[in-house]
C-alpha cells in the first residue's frame, strides 16, 4: 500500500512540474478535498 502511494506521488509530482500555473491553482484548491479522501482511505 505504501509503495503504491509513493509511486502515485512520484507520478503526480512529475506531472505537476509540466503544468502551467492556472491549473496548479485549481489543483491547490482541490488539494484539501483530495487530502481528506486520502485520510479516510488510509485510516479505514
Amino acid at each position: 500500500m505504501i509503495w503504491l502511494v509513493n509511486k502515485a506521488k512520484d507520478k503526480y509530482f512529475k506531472w505537476w512540474n509540466k503544468k502551467d500555473l492556472p491549473e496548479q491553482v485549481v489543483l491547490i484548491a482541490l488539494a484539501p478535498i483530495i487530502y481528506g479522501i486520502w485520510l479516510v482511505v488510509t485510516t479505514w
